[in-house]
């Protein structure tokens, strides 16, 4: 999380900087509604700047720290499948696995987690 404030931070807070002034001077228009549709959009780029630098990073670590194990300890208790006999029946949703950057095309593979993807770019070499 450091390292991606550390490269996009700055880049992302040019970005901002730039769209903002870029909406704020629809304020001297003469039509009243491009004046109040570019100050209200100018507010909107600065609020949303704060939000992805504070809030969002925070949502990301709750989310991983709390509700992921939730969800997984959910999926374990009541994901199983049955065919209302007792019997487990055998996962057949596969999905193709593709990530053109780095050329890995595997079908039949069945992905939950991004670990597990990880894995198949890993067995892959890489």
């Amino acid at each position: 999380m450091v390292s991606s404030y550390k490269t996009t931070g700055s880049m992302l807070l040019v970005s901002s900087v730039t769209t903002a002034i870029c909406f704020f001077s629809n304020i001297f228009s003469a039509l009243v509604s491009i004046s109040d549709f570019g100050s209200y959009m100018g507010v909107v780029v600065v609020l949303n700047y704060i939000h992805v630098m504070t809030i969002l990073p925070s949502a990301i670590i709750v989310y991983e720290v709390h509700v992921k194990p939730f969800q997984q300890r959910m999926w374990d208790a009541f994901g199983s499948k049955s065919n209302g006999e007792g019997e487990e029946l055998e996962e057949t949703n596969t999905h193709d696995v593709v990530d053109a950057d780095l050329g890995i095309a595997e079908t039949g593979v069945t992905i939950t987690s991004l670990s597990q993807f990880e894995e198949v770019r890993q067995d892959n070499g890489r």
